[in-house]
């Protein structure tokens, strides 16, 4: 690791609470004969993990089947890797610190500190991150290189990459041009491998795989590679399978996890794994425990299945899906059939393809199986979703392909199903319309059609299949129809789409009819004879007590039978006037959208009384009435006599204070704002405090006043005294009064 430049001695000590020490690891792979070191980023201190820190970043990668379908394209296939891809990509030296591990030498006394330089194996970042900077370096070619460029970025899934052309000379040049692009971002291109000797011999013998390093390539036999989890005969050019399971017993754990070792990713030998996955099944519905050996029965099933797996290398299938006595393709097509069961149910495509000479070619392309799901299912919804794997088949070749179709074809043995699918008169239950509609929308009504059921391969994705029945059957090739050179006289038109009137799950307008349960008429409480609240509640409560001691005598109340008093005035008024809201908060619903009271969350308290709900749920300083107050409606009496009381509570103050005195007493009156101002406005004293001061209009002047005459001529003079003033005359105080003689019209004085 620190030869290749990989680590490094750590040369200090890290800050205090950024540094990270991972656990490593050997990993020995016995075919490769090499000594891998893996480092356990998962691993757990103080109940966190640097994976758990980490981000995995986007998803560069193309999708498994892509890659895997276009390897089967073309004959020339290529297989190659990217030698210590991880190791490849500087980590920033801010973040070393987090990449540190102990090495422990062989004496077990000496310990050194290391840090990673570059991006290691088991974190989770590193791959997001090498794939990235791959095709970083990919795309900065794709003008000069494109053929190169689109190998790197589309064939490759992280460090393994395989891909297929026509031509040997495209081959060659392939690789040629790919191991530059490499060697311009420091990356090695090595592994080599391809089915063709002349492709194999122009590749530089220690960039070949290494198992053919010492062959002759033109004479010895090529080995079996594994690329991408499965394994490529070369020599044959065949896709093979390996027993590679190991021993499990026979308990629920076991049994999945064998089955989930069968790797198959196009689904080539879906009816047998079928039936493994159905064992599974019914192993977990006996509702054992995980560990629990299950029912003899089922062992012996599984002990079968088992058996037949020693039989896998027998299955060789051509990877090419051109044949290759096959001329120039100048028609091809896509063919799907599907069927269910109450096993299973599944789905499978062939590829026809038909060349200048009217020579046909049919192959199996994809495959898809599953298990009938436990809870109880009819088959025409089995049949239907059967159709729903095929589209979703022909959605996932049309986009990973990367072929010209000329035609597609979908096949059904169930008439029920065609049915719903070409249809367009009824109107279906949502299972079926849901799925009718993912069918229409990645097919065409018009590439539906009718197959008779011994002529169905894909019967045997939907009950299962032993390996010695599936290399006997059609399944590899197609059923003898597809062969023909024209296959349109095959083609059943008799299934127009039509469904039965009976069927259940064609969706019927539905007709109810409401009847409602004639209540008696409830016998209201007059209120509006009461002009106060106050004499109301004390009226109630004097009446209920008279009522209870049976005495007609004056009672004295205390503040309980009051508050008893209120309830009895606003439980009915609310009943009254919310009726539809009271229904149903007292059956757990929310109020209706179109409710007036929807804005003010309303709930009922234990006295079946309706308050609104609020965000003071979870003060401490306020009590129950004061977070939740009692919904009253604008429109009551009672509303109009709390405003009241409310008002003169404040003395007759203004708007905002009326309302806060109300809802301190633990009322909510709808539109309240406009109820208050309507008071405030119609109240006498209010009207009279705020009423503006009168402007007094003066009399008219005298005639003394405005006839000319002399001053003092006239009788009209005005007098006013004054005093008196205490003055000194000499040494003695006396009182002196004054007098103010004014003349009316000149206005002088004297």
């Amino acid at each position: 690791m620190v030869d290749n430049g990989f680590a490094e001695v750590a040369a200090d000590e890290a800050d205090k609470g950024k540094e990270w020490y991972i656990p490593h690891f050997g990993i020995y792979h016995p075919k490769k004969r090499k000594l891998r070191v893996v480092f356990d980023a998962s691993a757990r201190y103080a109940n966190e993990s640097l994976n758990e820190k980490l981000l995995t970043g986007p998803d560069h990668m193309y999708s498994l089947v892509g890659i895997l379908l276009w390897f089967c394209k073309n004959p020339i296939a290529i297989s190659c890797d990217v030698e210590k891809m991880f190791h490849n990509f500087y980590v920033p030296e801010a973040h070393r610190d987090y990449l540190r591990y102990l090495w422990i030498y062989s004496d077990l006394k000496s310990v050194s500190t290391y840090i990673m330089k570059k991006h290691l194996f088991g974190a989770t970042s590193s791959p997001g991150v090498a794939t990235f900077a791959l095709r970083h370096i990919a795309r900065q070619h794709e003008h000069e290189k494109p053929s190169a460029s689109r190998f790197i970025i589309k064939d490759f899934y992280v460090d393994d990459g395989i891909t297929s052309v026509n031509t040997t000379e495209e081959a060659v040049n392939l690789i040629a041009e790919a191991t530059d692009i490499c060697n311009s971002g420091n990356l090695r291109l090595h592994k080599f491998v391809s089915n063709s000797r002349e492709v194999m011999a122009a590749i530089p013998l220690s960039k070949v795989v290494q198992e053919a390093q010492g062959l002759n390539l033109f004479h010895d036999r090529l080995p079996t590679e594994r690329t991408l989890g499965i394994e490529w005969s070369i020599q044959t050019d065949t896709i093979e399978f390996k027993n590679n399971m190991k021993f499990t017993a026979p308990t629920r754990r076991g049994l999945l996890s064998a089955v989930s070792q069968l790797y198959d990713p196009l689904g080539l030998l879906s009816p047998f794994t079928l039936k493994g996955k159905m064992i599974s099944q019914k192993a977990c519905q006996e509702k054992g425990e995980w560990d629990a050996e299950v029912s003899m029965q089922l062992q012996e099933q599984w002990q079968e299945w088992v058996n037949e797996l020693d039989n896998l290398d027998t299955v060789k299938i051509d990877r090419c899906v051109q044949a290759k006595d096959l001329g120039r393709a100048v028609h091809t097509e896509l063919h799907h059939f599907r069927d269910a069961s109450l096993q299973g149910y599944g789905a499978c495509t062939y590829l026809r393809m038909v060349d200048e000479h009217s020579k046909v070619h049919v192959t199996l392309l994809m495959a898809k199986g599953r298990v009938a799901p436990t809870k109880l299912m009819t088959i025409p919804r089995l049949e239907l979703q059967a159709a729903v794997e095929a589209a979703k088949l022909s959605a996932t070749l049309k986009a990973e392909l990367d072929m010209k179709i000329d035609e597609e074809y979908f096949w059904s043995d169930s008439a029920v199903a065609l049915g719903y699918i070409k249809n367009s008169e009824h109107r279906y239950h949502m299972f079926v319309a849901n799925r009718v509609q993912t069918i229409r929308s990645n097919s065409e009504c018009e590439q539906w059609h009718h197959v008779p059921g011994k002529a169905n391969p894909a019967d045997l994705v939907s009950r299962g299949a032993s390996l010695f029945s599936l290399q006997k059957s059609s399944w590899w090739d197609g059923p003898q129809f597809l062969h023909a050179p024209d296959i349109r006289k095959h083609l059943n038109n008799e299934y127009s789409g039509e469904t039965l009137p009976e069927d259940q799950e064609i969706k019927r307008p539905k007709q109810a009819l409401c009847a409602r349960k004639a209540q008696p008429e409830e016998r209201k409480l007059n209120f509006e004879r009461h002009g106060s609240w106050t004499k109301l509640i004390r009226a109630i409560a004097t009446a209920k007590t008279m009522l209870k001691n049976r005495s007609w005598r004056k009672q004295n109340l205390d503040v309980f039978q009051l508050q008893e008093a209120e309830k009895i005035v606003i439980k009915p008024m609310q009943r009254e006037y919310y009726r539809d809201e009271l229904k149903a908060l007292e059956s757990s619903q929310s109020v209706h959208n179109q409710s007036s009271l929807l804005c003010l969350t309303p709930s009922l308290d234990k006295q079946g009384m309706m308050r609104i709900g609020g965000r003071a749920r979870r003060s401490l300083a306020l009590s129950f009435e004061e977070k939740h107050l009692l919904i009253l409606p604008e429109k009551a009496h009672v509303s109009k006599l709390l405003i009241e009381r409310a008002h003169q509570k404040v003395y007759h103050q203004e708007q905002a204070l009326t309302l806060g005195a109300l809802r301190t007493q633990g009322y909510w009156i709808t539109a309240a704002n406009k109820l208050v101002k309507r008071h405030i406005h119609q109240c006498a004293p209010c009207r009279a405090m705020r009423a503006p001061a009168v402007q007094q209009q003066m009399e008219e002047l005298p005639q003394s006043r405005i006839e000319p005459t002399p001053p003092f001529t006239h009788i009209h003079v005005g007098m006013d005294c004054f005093g008196p003033y205490t003055v000194k005359d000499r040494r003695i105080e006396v009182k002196r009064w004054g007098l103010l003689l004014t003349c009316m019209y000149s206005r002088l004085s004297t």
